[in-house]
């Protein structure tokens, strides 16, 4: 993988993760409270990075031509909108395994 698809890997995988964690909790005067969507907010977070992904090489890079679009750089941008709602739900997993 070379740098410039690390980074759009990268940017895409802490992006979706935080789409997915503002979607998790809400502040509530007394201290965060869980807000379940039955995990929708996972493809919520997944559709923004596709979008995003795909956007930016077609838009930017090709039809403004302030880049050079390459489709890996979508891929990996792709593959870390997979990977950041999947490694929330997983933490969010095991976190609940050991409290309950």
């Amino acid at each position: 993988m070379k740098p410039d698809e690390k980074k759009h890997f990268w940017i895409l995988y802490f992006l979706t993760a935080a789409i997915v964690i503002v979607f998790r909790l809400q502040l509530d005067p007394i201290g965060w409270k869980v807000w379940n969507m039955y995990n929708w907010d996972c493809m919520i977070a997944f559709g923004i990075g596709l979008v995003i992904a795909i956007g930016k090489e077609v838009i930017w890079d090709k039809v403004l031509g302030k880049g050079t679009p390459q489709p890996y750089d979508a891929f990996w941008g792709i593959v870390g909108s997979i990977l950041g709602p999947g490694t929330v739900l997983l933490v969010e997993g095991i976190i609940l395994l050991f409290i309950q």
